[in-house]
């Protein structure tokens, strides 16, 4: 059996949260989960910094779920009884119970951001750029305090229930275009701003399993990427078929080729990273229901 998490005072900040059995759940949530707080500070010797980054609370907000019996549990002896994942964590001197911890945590973010996921609206920046975009599309041109452009175009504007704002002069747009151009770049002092999205909580979008499958793939590589083997162990040192049967194991996926090494024709399978290799450039657009990053 593994060992339970401890119940912990929860008046404490999260941020003073420690857990041994959840280092390894630490480690990845910092590098991809960190806080920040934005708030302007003034040291002792008058210096003042501005921001600074604090540390992951998901692993916190993981131990409460956890602790408060909404974390599956059930796989936790199919874990146990993996000779070959055992082996192999083994190998590459992990200690099975982070591991565990780690994989359990990672799987309860990655459902949450992949079934009723809140969706996450294209950034500011994003947006404006798209409609320089289509500004451009006149191809203005700025000589002598003129403007010549080519074409026509409608820019229209629609606030509440007031009636729709419409600009069709072909100056006024190229003016837009070029303010717009300009906040883009001089924008130093709006860099987080326009690199923010708006959300709505209550869009919510459920998505594919490969997208879950390519998650959990995705925060296990990061973790799992610097780690060596130790020669002397005889196991399969092979990173990619250890996340590749943890996503079996856990029931992210039912099939079996995600959990054996070779085929029925005894070629070595690599099926995870075949399975992925058919979806590229994924892009993902949500946010996480529970852990809210």
């Amino acid at each position: 059996m593994i060992e339970d998490l401890k119940d912990f005072n929860r008046e404490i900040s999260p941020y003073e949260y420690k857990e041994p059995l959840l280092e390894y759940a630490e480690e990845v949530a910092n590098h991809f989960w960190g806080d920040y707080d934005s708030a302007r500070y003034k040291l002792e010797d008058g210096t003042e910094i501005e921001g600074q980054l604090l540390p992951s609370i998901v692993p916190h907000d993981f131990a409460c779920r956890w602790l408060d019996g909404k974390i599956d549990r059930r796989k936790e002896g199919a874990y146990i009884e993996s000779k070959e994942v055992q082996e192999t964590i083994k190998a590459f001197g992990l200690d099975s119970a982070k591991f565990w911890y780690l994989c359990l945590m990672v799987k309860d973010y990655v459902d949450s951001r992949i079934n009723d996921a809140i969706k996450l609206n294209p950034t500011h920046r994003e947006e404006l750029v798209r409609l320089i975009e289509e500004l451009d599309k006149l191809h203005p041109k700025f000589e002598n305090h003129t403007i010549n452009y080519d074409g026509t175009g409608v820019l229209s504007v629609k606030i509440g229930t007031e009636k729709k704002f419409t600009i069709k002069d072909g100056v006024t747009l190229s003016l837009i275009n070029a303010a717009l151009s300009f906040l883009l770049c001089h924008s130093n002092n709006y860099t987080n701003l326009l690199n923010s999205s708006s959300i709505n909580f209550n869009e919510r979008e459920r998505l594919p399993r490969v997208y879950q499958i390519y998650l959990f793939n995705h925060y296990l590589s990061w973790f799992l990427k610097p780690k060596i083997a130790i020669r002397s162990i005889h196991a399969s040192k092979d990173k990619s078929l250890l996340i590749s049967r943890m996503t079996y194991i856990l029931g992210i996926t039912f099939d079996n080729r995600f959990y054996d090494e070779y085929s029925e024709t005894g070629e070595r399978n690599n099926f995870l990273k075949r399975y992925l290799s058919k979806y590229k450039n994924i892009d993902i657009k949500t946010i996480s229901n529970i852990y809210l990053v």
